[in-house]
């Protein structure tokens, strides 16, 4: 049985783009918890759009998905559908 062997060239976007995503991750997540006015502005609503890059790219580039990179599209997907749902239930707040 041979191991599954990826490229470790290829798999430093991915990764890049997943340490940029948790940066932007964290600013989202400290304005939704923060009640002062806006910090860092609209730095969290990159997180999707990142989210959205990598797993794009992901799906693109690799053929045989290696358990690092199925991790990595479970993340993308928590980055794409949080703040998009937080958004959501914001605005059902509001209405």
């Amino acid at each position: 049985m041979a191991k599954q062997a990826i490229n470790k060239r290829k798999l430093i976007i991915p990764l890049s783009l997943f340490v940029v995503n948790i940066i932007f991750f964290a600013f989202f997540i400290e304005e939704t918890i923060d009640a002062s006015p806006p910090n860092y502005g609209s730095l969290g609503f990159f997180c999707p759009i990142i989210g959205f890059i990598s797993l794009l790219y992901i799906g693109i580039t690799f053929e045989k998905k290696h358990w690092l990179l199925r991790t990595l599209q479970v993340f993308n997907g928590i980055f794409i559908l949080y703040p998009i749902a937080e958004i959501i239930y914001f605005i059902m707040l509001m209405v």
